[in-house]
């Protein structure tokens, strides 16, 4: 069994590799949830675009559930 220590190096070490993925596929670092969400927003013009987005996203999962139930 890992000790305490252990366990948080390979936690670190876990969130080096992730980080460098990031940078390395550009991806921009979030300091928090808060800063990701406004990231997301700024991404659409207006809410209703921001909302058809979310609409398309559920339809797509839907036909994607449907596939595997069929």
């Amino acid at each position: 069994m890992a000790t305490p220590s252990e366990i948080r190096k390979q936690q670190e070490e876990y969130i080096r590799e992730a980080e460098e993925a990031q940078r390395r596929k550009g991806v921009p670092p979030f300091k928090n949830g808060a800063e990701a969400l406004q990231a997301f927003r700024d991404l659409f013009d207006s809410d209703e675009e921001m909302d058809e987005f979310a609409d398309l996203l559920e339809r797509l999962r839907e036909e994607e559930r449907a596939r595997y139930r069929d």
